[in-house]
């Protein structure tokens, strides 16, 4: 028990020191790019120039806090969701059109395969606002980790339960590394060429969790990553540490 707990305080206190660093990032290059456009006069151009270099460190800065926000709110117990029942096959074609919004460029294919007659195998209760954040931190994932190229989102249900999962043919993630990923700012030595802050499959993972679903990754370096989630129902979620996905 002692040690489970010195793993814990480490872990927070490592959380809190990748935290401090990430955040103090964009305000140290706000707070520079300031310091040096009022130093003297300067023409209209170079003060847009200045301001629009601000405004993309407090975008990012923005995202970063409500990332954060978005892991403090998936701590909380299923006990206190606000639970909906969602059917699966309409959400996903909804995570499309976020996914549009967000990335317009992207190339996300909706499979939906071997559907049951029954329509209540496809309803899902859960937190749909905390949903949509899972699922759009993994499509964001793979897209932006394959360059835009095809991402396939599939969607599968009977009555062991329901799986939607994410492939991509993009870098993949190194073997040795791979235990490592849903660790918040954990950032794979292949991916630091990309814009990030290692918090997106973390908070998608602790999401999942709270909704009752299991997340499963598989990756093969320059290959791409497949990416599984399953919610099981009856019998099956006694076993949703080691579900097996048997579609």
């Amino acid at each position: 028990m002692l040690q489970r707990l010195e793993t814990s305080f480490e872990m927070q206190k490592t959380f809190i020191a990748n935290a401090s660093h990430e955040l103090r990032n964009p305000l140290t290059a706000i707070l520079g790019e300031v310091e040096v456009t009022l130093h003297q006069n300067r023409s209209e151009r170079e003060y847009i120039h200045s301001l629009r270099k601000i405004s993309g460190e407090a975008e990012r800065l923005q995202n970063l806090t409500a990332n954060l926000l978005s892991l403090s709110k998936s701590n909380v117990k299923r006990q206190d969701l606000q639970l909906e029942d969602i059917r699966m096959d309409e959400f996903v074609w909804e995570m499309k059109v976020l996914i549009h919004q967000k990335i317009p460029k992207n190339c996300v294919l909706i499979e939906i395969k071997d559907l049951p007659e029954d329509s209540e195998l496809l309803v899902l209760k859960a937190n749909k606002m905390l949903l949509k954040t899972a699922f759009s931190n993994i499509l964001e994932n793979a897209c932006k980790f394959s360059g835009n190229a095809k991402v396939h989102l599939q969607l599968r249900a009977n009555e062991q339960g329901i799986e939607v999962s994410v492939e991509d043919g993009g870098i993949g993630i190194p073997k040795e590394e791979i235990e490592n990923i849903l660790e918040p700012f954990y950032r794979c030595s292949n991916a630091r060429g990309f814009k990030g802050f290692g918090i997106g499959l973390p908070l998608s993972h602790k999401i999942i969790r709270l909704n009752g679903g299991v997340m499963r990754i598989t990756s093969e370096l320059n290959k791409g990553t497949r990416v599984n989630v399953f919610f099981p129902r009856g019998e099956a979620r006694t076993v949703v540490e080691t579900a097996k996905f048997n579609f």
